[in-house]
C-alpha cells in the first residue's frame, strides 16, 4: 500500500524558490523581447537592408543609440518639467505679491488725494 503524504518542508521551500527564480527570469526575458520588438517596429531594425556586415552593425548601433537617447530624454524631461513648473509657480506668486503691493499703493494714494482736497 502506497501512502501519499506531503513533501518535507525543505523540498517545498526549494520548489518555491525555484519557481520564484523562474518567474523572475521569465520577466527579464519578456522585458528584453519587448525591447527587441520596439527596436524592430519603432526604430527600423526589422528593415536593415545594408549590403555589408560592417554597415549592418553600424545601422544596428545607431538604432540602439537612438533608443537610448529617447529613453534618456524621456527620463530627464520629468525633472526638468518639475523644475519649470516650480519656477512658474514662484513667478506667479511674485507677480501676485507685486500686484497686491501696487493695488495697496494705489488705494493709499487715492485716500491721501481725498484728504488733500
Amino acid at each position: 500500500m502506497t501512502t501519499y503524504s506531503r513533501p518535507p518542508k525543505e523540498i517545498d521551500a526549494i520548489v518555491r524558490e525555484m519557481e520564484r527564480l523562474r518567474k523572475l527570469e521569465q520577466g527579464e526575458r519578456n522585458e528584453v523581447e519587448g525591447k527587441i520588438g520596439t527596436a524592430k517596429t519603432r526604430y527600423g531594425l526589422g528593415k536593415v537592408l545594408t549590403k555589408t556586415a560592417a554597415t549592418s552593425e553600424n545601422w544596428i548601433a545607431m538604432a540602439i543609440l537612438s533608443m537610448n537617447m529617447a529613453t534618456a530624454l524621456r527620463l530627464s524631461a520629468i525633472p526638468v518639467g518639475r523644475f519649470l513648473l516650480s519656477l512658474f509657480e514662484k513667478i506667479q506668486n511674485w507677480l501676485k505679491i507685486l500686484l497686491d503691493l501696487k493695488i495697496n499703493e494705489n488705494s493709499h494714494a487715492i485716500v491721501l488725494d481725498g484728504v488733500r482736497d
